[in-house]
């Protein structure tokens, strides 16, 4: 998938106008669960692909931007180590991101 991002990206013949470029970019995306992107981000990241990179990481911040901090625990599997009452304190500083 990483190679095809890359062809596409690089191959002159292919590209006609950025706002099919563009285009391209988020269909690429679009339909990837979170599984998929965490690999592609890797593979960005090692074969350092600047462009791809910054694609799939916005479309993870998007998939995840409106999600509660037990759902982005659960996805990233990450430990809560807050005890309840400091959790409530968390929560009552910081209200508004606590609204649905």
């Amino acid at each position: 998938m990483a190679i095809d991002y890359c062809s596409k990206h690089t191959d002159s013949k292919k590209i006609s106008e950025e706002a099919d470029l563009k285009k391209y970019d988020l269909e690429f995306v679009a339909k990837k669960d979170l599984v998929v992107l965490f690999k592609l981000v890797s593979a960005a990241n090692y074969l350092d692909v600047k462009g791809l990179l910054e694609l799939i990481c916005q479309r993870i911040a998007d998939q995840i931007k409106d999600l509660m901090p037990e759902e982005v625990r659960k996805i990233f599997n990450i430990k809560n180590d807050f005890t309840p009452e400091e959790e409530t304190t968390v929560q009552n500083e910081h209200e508004w991101a606590f609204e649905v």
